[in-house]
């Protein structure tokens, strides 16, 4: 029976000390306010938009459409990182062409798509970076580097559409190609 009773009394004792945690996870939540209800959140591998603060558990709509419930106490042990509160949103990518393409019209190419991003309403025009980085295995990369000023995620995505239609229209107008990984098979006789 006194076995019984310490077994009972630790288990308590364990519950408690999980509601106080998440308890003081809440109040930790609602002093520091590193998110609200509608902000856009990544937490370890939960990423989504905070659709209810609790006194336990904070409640994550994720990507997927699935509700998943946070323990308080894990915001006071992991970093939260607020995506909503985001002043731009960077895209960083490679423009590849062809080694075919010629060298005079890529450089053509590349101040058209700076001038268009720098007249573009919503890039941020002093971080803007478009550079001739790297010469890959099938083809002359240009770093692509942008700060759209947008404040959601559905304006981000058509800012992006916008210019990804700029730059095809660009490479046509110039007279280059975008590059695809080939690989070319030289058949060579004289070792027969």
């Amino acid at each position: 029976m006194i076995t019984g009773l310490g077994l009972g009394g630790l288990a308590f004792a364990l519950a408690a000390k999980d509601t106080a945690a998440n308890l003081f996870g809440s109040i930790m939540i609602f002093i520091d306010q590193p998110f609200k209800e509608g902000d856009w959140i990544k937490l370890d591998d939960i990423e989504g938009t905070v659709e209810e603060i609790g006194l336990r558990s904070t409640k994550v709509r994720t990507f997927y459409d699935s509700l998943t419930s946070i323990p308080n106490s894990l915001v006071t042990t992991k970093s939260v990182d607020n995506l909503g509160l985001r002043n731009f949103r960077r895209l960083k990518t490679n423009i590849g062409l062809t080694y075919e393409s010629d060298n005079i019209k890529i450089k053509t190419f590349m101040e058209e798509l700076k001038t268009f991003c720098i007249e573009h309403p919503l890039i941020e025009s002093s971080k803007l970076q478009v550079r001739l980085v790297e010469l890959g295995d099938f083809s002359k990369n240009i770093l692509l580097y942008v700060f759209f000023t947008v404040s959601d995620w559905d304006r981000e995505l058509h800012a992006k559409e916008e210019l990804n239609f700029k730059i095809l229209e660009l490479v046509k107008n110039n007279g280059i190609e975008l590059a695809y990984p080939t690989q070319r098979l030289v058949h060579d006789k004289t070792n027969l």
